[in-house]
C-alpha cells in the first residue's frame, strides 16, 4: 500500500497520465532521480537525448528506450561508459531486453535477481561492477539469455532451478568459485553456461545428480556461435532500439 501511494504521489509531481506514472517512476529511480527538478542534470551525463528540444519526461523518447506503439516499455540498449550510477532494480516490469554496458550499479547491496523485470527474455549487464552473490534460483521465468560477463560476482552459483527456456549463461571474468549443477535440471535448450574466470583462477564445478557434469556447463571463454548470435538478433527485434 506505501508503494503504491508513493507511485501516485509521485505521478502527481510529474504530470504524468495515468497508466504512465508507474513506468514513468521507475524510470526517473533506474537513473538515480526521486524528483523532476533533477531530471536534467541525470540525463545529460549519459545523453539520453537525441536533442536539446526534447522534453526529458517523455521517457520513450530517451536514446536507447525501446517501446510498443502503445508506449509501453519494453525494451533498453545503453552502451555509453559514464559514471553514472543506476538501480537495475527500478526497471519497469515490462522490460522485455536489456544490454546495459559500463554504466555502473548504484547499490552497494548485491543484484537480487527477484527484483528484475518479470516479462525479462534478454538480459546483458556487461563491465557493470555487479558484484557479491548472484541467486539464479529466482530468475525471471521467461528468462532466455543472461550475458553478466566482466563484473565482480562472487561465490557459489546454482544451476539447479533455471527458466526452463533458458538458452545462454555467461558469467566470463567473474569471480565465481563454484557451479552447483544438476544435470537433469538443465533447460533442454540450453546452449551453454560459461565461467571463465578472472586470473586464471579455477572454477570447481559439483554435480548433484551425476559424476560427470554436463558438457554444456564449462569454464571456456564465451564464443558466440551462430545459433547464439541468432537468438541475441532475434531477441532484439522485439522492439525498436533508436
Amino acid at each position: 500500500m506505501a508503494i503504491t501511494i508513493l507511485h501516485w504521489a509521485f505521478a502527481l509531481a510529474i504530470d504524468t497520465t495515468p497508466g504512465d506514472d508507474i513506468q514513468v517512476y521507475c524510470m526517473y529511480r533506474l537513473i538515480g532521480v526521486s524528483d523532476r527538478t533533477q531530471l536534467t542534470d541525470a540525463i545529460h551525463p549519459i545523453h539520453l537525448l537525441k536533442s536539446d528540444e526534447e522534453e526529458p519526461t517523455h521517457v520513450c523518447k530517451w536514446r536507447g528506450v525501446g517501446c510498443s506503439d502503445s508506449l509501453t516499455i519494453l525494451g533498453i540498449s545503453w552502451r555509453i561508459h559514464s559514471y553514472r550510477r543506476v538501480d537495475f532494480h527500478w526497471m519497469p516490469g515490462t522490460t522485455m531486453n536489456v544490454i546495459i554496458n559500463r554504466i555502473h550499479y548504484s547499490h552497494y547491496t548485491e543484484l537480487c535477481t527477484r527484483k528484475l523485470p518479470r516479462a525479462l527474455r534478454f538480459c546483458k549487464l556487461v563491465r557493470c561492477g555487479l558484484h557479491g552473490n548472484i541467486d539464479l534460483r529466482t530468475l525471471p521465468m521467461n528468462l532466455q539469455i543472461l550475458d553478466l560477463g566482466f563484473n565482480v560476482f562472487a561465490g557459489t552459483v546454482h544451476l539447479t532451478a533455471l527458466p526452463v527456456n533458458m538458452q545462454l549463461i555467461n558469467f566470463e571474468k567473474n569471480k565465481i568459485t563454484t557451479v552447483v549443477v544438476c544435470n537433469n535440471r538443465l533447460p533442454p535448450g540450453l546452449t551453454g553456461a560459461y565461467f571463465h574466470p578472472r586470473k586464471q583462477k579455477q572454477v570447481r564445478f559439483r554435480c548433484l545428480d551425476a559424476d560427470i557434469i554436463d558438457h554444456r556447463v564449462n569454464e571456456k571463454f564465451y564464443r558466440p556461435k551462430a545459433s547464439e548470435r541468432h537468438l541475441v538478433e532475434a531477441s532484439m527485434r522485439i522492439h525498436d532500439i533508436n
